[in-house]
């Protein structure tokens, strides 16, 4: 809460629900009215699919973006997992972690 007045997008408050609802920054936004946004489409399509991608790849576990892709698709009746950026879409899908960190380096995959 003190961060926020000091950065000046809020003035003092009782709590930090107060600072936001009364903050001439962030009491002006709103949500998107439903779920069919660019909002959650977008993010989970070319982001958190991009991110599980590059995890499986090195080998980390996603089980969180995995479940919220899987909602999101379930959601809006898109299987994102295919519909999505990944690496194999992107021309990166026959790299191992190793080429695409060479890749992302220096360019090339040698």
């Amino acid at each position: 809460a003190e961060r926020l007045v000091m950065l000046g997008y809020t003035h003092p408050g009782k709590n930090l629900y107060d600072q936001y609802q009364h903050s001439e920054v962030f009491a002006p936004m709103k949500a998107p009215p439903d779920l069919h946004n660019r909002f959650i489409m977008e993010d989970i399509a070319y982001g958190l699919v991009t991110w599980a991608d590059l995890g499986d790849l090195a080998g980390v576990e996603t089980p969180l973006m995995d479940a919220f892709v899987r909602i999101a698709s379930s959601i809006h009746g898109v299987d994102y997992f295919k519909e999505g950026r990944t690496l194999n879409n992107l021309g990166l899908g026959t790299l191992t972690a190793k080429q695409l960190l060479t890749y992302v380096n220096t360019g090339t995959c040698q």
